[in-house]
Protein backbone atom coordinates (compact mmCIF):
# COMPACT_ATOMS: atom_id res chain seq x y z
CA UNK A 1 0.00 0.00 0.00
CA UNK A 2 1.27 3.43 -0.91
CA UNK A 3 0.03 6.74 0.43
CA UNK A 4 0.76 9.67 -1.88
CA UNK A 5 1.12 13.13 -0.38
CA UNK A 6 0.39 16.34 -2.23
CA UNK A 7 0.86 19.99 -1.36
CA UNK A 8 -2.63 20.78 -2.67
CA UNK A 9 -4.82 17.75 -2.05
CA UNK A 10 -5.44 15.32 0.80
CA UNK A 11 -3.34 12.16 0.86
CA UNK A 12 -4.57 9.31 -1.36
CA UNK A 13 -4.04 5.56 -1.20
CA UNK A 14 -2.54 3.81 -4.21
CA UNK A 15 -1.96 0.09 -4.76
CA UNK A 16 -4.36 -0.70 -1.91
CA UNK A 17 -4.24 -4.44 -2.48
CA UNK A 18 -0.48 -4.65 -1.96
CA UNK A 19 -0.46 -5.04 1.79
CA UNK A 20 2.99 -6.59 2.13
CA UNK A 21 4.48 -3.10 2.13
CA UNK A 22 3.42 0.29 3.46
CA UNK A 23 5.12 3.48 2.39
CA UNK A 24 4.46 7.11 1.66
CA UNK A 25 5.44 8.97 -1.51
CA UNK A 26 5.93 12.71 -1.52
CA UNK A 27 7.02 15.10 -4.24
CA UNK A 28 8.57 17.43 -1.69
CA UNK A 29 9.38 17.93 1.98
CA UNK A 30 6.74 16.60 4.34
CA UNK A 31 6.42 20.05 5.92
CA UNK A 32 5.15 21.36 2.56
CA UNK A 33 2.54 18.63 2.07
CA UNK A 34 -1.11 18.59 3.07
CA UNK A 35 -1.17 15.89 5.75
CA UNK A 36 -4.64 16.08 7.29
CA UNK A 37 -6.69 14.05 7.88
CA UNK A 38 -4.78 10.80 7.27
CA UNK A 39 -1.22 11.80 8.12
CA UNK A 40 0.72 13.62 10.80
CA UNK A 41 4.38 14.54 11.10
CA UNK A 42 6.53 12.13 13.09
CA UNK A 43 9.55 12.75 15.29
CA UNK A 44 11.48 10.24 13.17
CA UNK A 45 13.22 11.68 10.10
CA UNK A 46 11.71 10.68 6.75
CA UNK A 47 8.58 9.21 8.38
CA UNK A 48 4.97 10.19 9.02
CA UNK A 49 2.24 8.81 11.23
CA UNK A 50 -0.76 7.38 9.38
CA UNK A 51 -4.12 7.18 11.12
CA UNK A 52 -5.03 3.46 11.08
CA UNK A 53 -8.81 4.01 10.80
CA UNK A 54 -8.48 6.58 8.01
CA UNK A 55 -5.93 4.41 6.20
CA UNK A 56 -8.18 1.35 6.41
CA UNK A 57 -11.18 3.31 5.16
CA UNK A 58 -9.25 4.81 2.22
CA UNK A 59 -7.71 1.45 1.31
CA UNK A 60 -11.04 -0.37 1.45
CA UNK A 61 -12.55 2.23 -0.88
CA UNK A 62 -9.80 1.51 -3.45
CA UNK A 63 -9.62 -2.27 -3.04
CA UNK A 64 -11.55 -4.87 -4.99
CA UNK A 65 -10.38 -7.65 -2.62
CA UNK A 66 -13.19 -9.07 -0.49
CA UNK A 67 -10.55 -10.03 2.11
CA UNK A 68 -9.04 -6.55 2.30
CA UNK A 69 -10.06 -6.05 5.95
CA UNK A 70 -8.40 -9.26 7.13
CA UNK A 71 -5.26 -8.56 5.12
CA UNK A 72 -5.13 -4.97 6.37
CA UNK A 73 -5.45 -6.19 9.96
CA UNK A 74 -2.56 -8.61 9.38
CA UNK A 75 -0.43 -5.71 8.10
CA UNK A 76 -1.19 -3.74 11.28
CA UNK A 77 -0.33 -6.77 13.46
CA UNK A 78 2.99 -7.00 11.61
CA UNK A 79 3.58 -3.29 12.25
CA UNK A 80 2.83 -3.79 15.95
CA UNK A 81 5.34 -6.64 16.13
CA UNK A 82 8.01 -4.24 14.82
CA UNK A 83 7.05 -1.35 17.14
CA UNK A 84 5.71 0.76 14.28
CA UNK A 85 2.42 1.58 16.03
CA UNK A 86 1.76 4.43 18.42
CA UNK A 87 1.23 3.50 22.06
CA UNK A 88 -2.55 3.72 21.64
CA UNK A 89 -2.35 1.71 18.37
CA UNK A 90 -4.22 4.43 16.48
CA UNK A 91 -1.33 5.38 14.19
CA UNK A 92 1.25 3.47 12.18
CA UNK A 93 4.69 4.84 11.33
CA UNK A 94 5.53 4.87 7.61
CA UNK A 95 8.66 5.78 5.69
CA UNK A 96 8.44 8.70 3.26
CA UNK A 97 10.11 8.34 -0.13
CA UNK A 98 10.71 11.46 -2.19
CA UNK A 99 9.56 11.03 -5.79
CA UNK A 100 10.29 13.21 -8.77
Amino acid sequence: MIVRLSALDAAVVLDADRLDRLSVESSGPVADMRLEPMCAEADVADHVWLDVVALRRAGAAESADEHFGDRFDAMIVYAAEHDWLSDDRSRVLAHVELIT
